[in-house]
């Protein structure tokens, strides 16, 4: 079934296409916000408070578009208000610990690789993170990655550039070796 089908049946009311929307998107939701927060507890919580979000402003989105791009922006909002809200609230305890990185398979690295790799992904600018996310978890172009942040193309490329030379520097003064 075609993704504009089953939104137009989510609107008239089928809840039963509405599971299937989420069974669609739910794991990639999932893994950007925990990228994101990196806390499981509050990935769940989040993406849970995305999909009711969805399914209560469904009506307001553009069937032209595509639904991907429509519901990263909203959570990339949630995300930001998130950490406006924990700012505020002046917590600041990450999980670092408990970091659960099963949502990224790769055969080739070790765990102790991808953990060294998501610790230097972290250290990156918020907008260096998302776009290195949509691009390698994701596999987004630049095109899909540009909707959904609101930049040109180019501009994705060029930041894309930046991120990845960015995040290669950090990877070498850890003494990584991704040769």
């Amino acid at each position: 079934m075609e993704e504009k089908d089953l939104i137009k049946q989510i609107i008239n009311g089928d809840k039963k296409a509405f599971e299937k929307l989420v069974d669609l998107y739910k794991d990639r939701a999932f893994a950007f916000a925990y990228v994101r927060l990196r806390n499981r507890e509050d990935a769940i919580e989040l993406v849970q408070e995305l999909f009711i979000k969805i399914y209560y402003n469904l009506k307001k989105f553009d069937l032209n578009k595509k639904f991907f791009s429509w519901l990263y922006k909203i959570e990339m909002n949630m995300i930001k208000n998130y950490y406006r809200q924990k700012k505020n609230n002046k917590q600041e305890n990450y999980d670092k610990e408990n970091t659960d990185f099963s949502f990224w398979e790769n055969e080739y690295l070790s765990v102790e690789d991808k953990m060294t790799l998501m610790e230097a992904i972290y250290k990156l600018k918020e907008d260096e993170k998302d776009i290195i996310f949509l691009r390698y978890f994701q596999s987004l172009n630049d095109k899909e990655i540009g909707e959904i942040l609101g930049i040109s193309p180019e501009n994705v490329r060029t930041k894309f550039f930046r991120a990845k030379e960015k995040l290669l520097d950090l990877l070498e003064k850890g003494g990584f070796s991704y040769e």
